[in-house]
């Protein structure tokens, strides 16, 4: 066997390593699923280029009434709300509006968690969902930073700023939970129907 063969076997090994390290296996969460329409402004800071840039936060949910955010990073992450976690979630999103003007009127600077949904997985591995509340500037600009790691690869993570504004987009989507879970299992109700 020639050293070019090797090299071509080697080089071969590595892409296929690469692929299933990097690209999340959508089959899990992704089947069965709907999603809500319209996504969630921020910005992400690229340390490659040194600067920030637009991001989209999205959710989809599954029949089981679980819901999955997913950012629109070149690694997508994904990051999942069991059935049960959705309306603290919900209900964390509303407090970090209610604190925004908090800080606003006493001119406060802060950052506290907002709350955590994370798992642990095999080896100890970490996935899930957290969200920061930031007051800067004596309470006069106010963010949340919307960290995920990806249930199903914890290499992919991100974590997306998100101004007040882009907080409410986000609540309506979350919001909308109940009602697209509803109609995914009508929908999954009518395609047994054919079968």
């Amino acid at each position: 066997m020639s050293l070019s063969y090797v090299r071509t076997f080697a080089m071969l090994l590595a892409c296929l390593f690469a692929v299933a390290m990097f690209a999340p296996s959508a089959a899990y969460a992704e089947s069965n699923t709907k999603s809500i329409p319209g996504v969630a402004h921020g910005w992400r800071f690229n340390e490659f280029l040194d600067k920030p840039l637009p991001a989209e936060v999205s959710i989809y949910v599954d029949g089981n009434g679980n819901a999955y955010l997913r950012t629109d990073s070149i690694m997508t992450a994904r990051g999942l709300l069991w059935r049960d976690e959705v309306a603290a979630f919900e209900a964390a999103l509303t407090k970090a509006i209610e604190w925004s003007e908090v800080a606003r009127t006493n001119s406060a600077e802060v950052e506290k968690d907002l709350g955590k949904w994370f798992k642990t997985a095999e080896f100890d591995q970490k996935h899930g969902v957290a969200l920061t509340f930031r007051a800067t500037a004596n309470g006069t600009t106010s963010h949340v930073i919307l960290t995920i790691i990806d249930f199903d690869n914890s290499f992919n993570s991100d974590s997306v700023v998100l101004e007040m504004k882009h907080v409410r987009e986000l609540l309506s989507l979350v919001s909308a939970v109940p009602q697209t879970v509803s109609s995914l299992q009508s929908e999954i109700k009518n395609r047994q129907l054919f079968k």
